[in-house]
């Protein structure tokens, strides 16, 4: 198990519950230091033959690319680490405590998530997320994506948006630094995304995403299964 310790989320559910366009958080450093770079040192770069191996490009028609690995034993040391923290009892009593969602479970197989490359031109356009877990029977209900993009600058693309309820417009730029943990809930209206990596990124865009679920659909949550939704960014939602 992960020996990293933080306490940045102490005190900050009203933060957290009152921001817009929905309840989210941004926070820099949530981790010492000494573990961020370790993980940053042992990610695999694009041409690594661990995402072949072990991962997948996510391409889906003109609206998702991306290279993805959920299978946490393949993980390097250091980031099978920082996800043994993101998703230990005692962080995700600390999200419970946040959110406010008491009944929040982590998800060990890490489905739709894990670790995250972007190579210049990969994008992944303003969508819902999925809503329910077939392995766990929950719903899901909290992101959590942990950046580790040393030196990153807003012209080189990938930056998160967050959306309007009704998939109108942009309201909030989160730029994905390095260290830097956004997280949101989730629903049928949490509308998220990124437009692509420019050429001007000297490196590819690089995140663990994890993802935690409530065994009830909660507000904003449709308690039908669905897959994505999608978002054409001209007449709102698909």
């Amino acid at each position: 198990m992960s020996c990293i310790v933080s306490n940045k989320l102490n005190d900050r559910s009203r933060e957290y519950k009152s921001a817009q366009p929905f309840p989210h958080l941004v926070i820099d450093d949530i981790i010492p230091e000494e573990n961020a770079f370790q993980a940053l040192t042992e990610f695999p770069e694009v041409h690594d033959p661990l995402w072949e191996l072990e991962g997948r490009k996510f391409s889906y028609s003109s609206v998702a690319s991306k290279l993805e690995i959920s299978n946490i034993a393949a993980f390097p040391i250091a980031l099978k680490g920082v996800v043994e923290f993101f998703n230990s009892p005692d962080f995700v009593k600390e999200l419970r405590q946040l959110t406010g969602f008491d009944d929040l479970q982590a998800d060990p197989a890490l489905l739709g998530g894990g670790l995250n490359c972007v190579p210049s031109g990969g994008k992944l356009k303003i969508h819902a997320d999925f809503n329910f877990n077939n392995d766990l029977q929950a719903y899901r209900t909290v992101n959590l994506i942990y950046y580790l993009n040393s030196e990153w600058q807003e012209h080189f693309g990938g930056n998160l948006e967050l959306w309007d309820r009704h998939g109108k417009s942009c309201q909030k730029v989160i730029l994905p630094l390095f260290n830097r943990a956004v997280i949101f809930n989730t629903n049928s209206e949490s509308f998220h995304g990124y437009h692509e990596v420019t050429t001007k990124a000297t490196t590819a865009r690089k995140s663990v995403n994890i993802y935690y679920y409530s065994k009830v659909a909660r507000i904003g949550v449709h308690e039908q299964p669905h897959k994505t939704i999608w978002l054409d960014e001209k007449n709102g939602r698909k």
